[in-house]
């Protein structure tokens, strides 16, 4: 199972998230201000922990971001007829999945046709957020709006933008200046 850091809340609750077996992903918050320091946060899905499950497929959860109302953006990739697709999923503080966002609180991006992954992602102050990852063999950097889980089609006019180095491109993270401007890391494998 890979771990993935979502998050560390103004509380200083810590939320992750990974990929759990077929079909089913594993999300929890530990608190360093508990009783017990690191201990399973129980205000989280009553026990700290949350497995759902909406495909008959691998859901993996790469990254994530909480924003500002407290909501947990998970993003990532599930495998839909032998393709893999962008991921996403929010869900309330206490772990519940938020039926406002997409339908049963998570859904992969079925107007974007390339094979894909999200590995990382940013809450923005309008509650809107940035996902970055891959996209066919491209950087692909997202942005999705905060009442519908749509790429955001005042972005790049499709909602993404593609960037190509010429190999297979993977951004893995990315970061926010007090600008708006965004810093997105990753790698590209060039053939030799």
């Amino acid at each position: 199972m890979k771990n993935t850091l979502l998050h560390r809340t103004p509380a200083q609750r810590y939320v992750l998230g990974g990929l759990l077996s077929a079909a089913a992903l594993l999300a929890f918050s530990l608190s360093t201000t508990a009783q017990t320091p690191g201990s399973l946060d129980d205000n989280f899905s009553a026990d700290g922990s949350i497995a759902f499950n909406a495909y008959p497929s691998f859901i993996s959860i790469q990254g994530g971001t909480i924003d500002v109302n407290g909501r947990i953006v998970v993003v990532g990739n599930v495998t839909i007829n032998g393709d893999q697709r962008i991921y996403l999923a929010r869900l309330h503080a206490d772990g519940t999945l938020d039926d406002n966002y997409a339908p049963n609180g998570q859904t992969y991006v079925s107007s974007f046709s390339l094979n894909g992954s999200l590995n990382d992602a940013l809450a923005l102050p309008d509650c809107k957020y940035m996902a970055c990852g891959t996209a066919g063999d491209d950087f692909a950097l997202f942005r999705f709006n905060s009442n519908t889980a749509v790429p955001d089609p005042t972005f790049q006019q499709d909602g993404y933008k593609l960037v190509s180095f010429g190999g297979t491109d993977v951004a893995t993270a990315m970061a926010a200046d007090a600008d708006g401007k965004y810093v997105v890391v990753g790698y590209s494998l060039l053939e030799r």
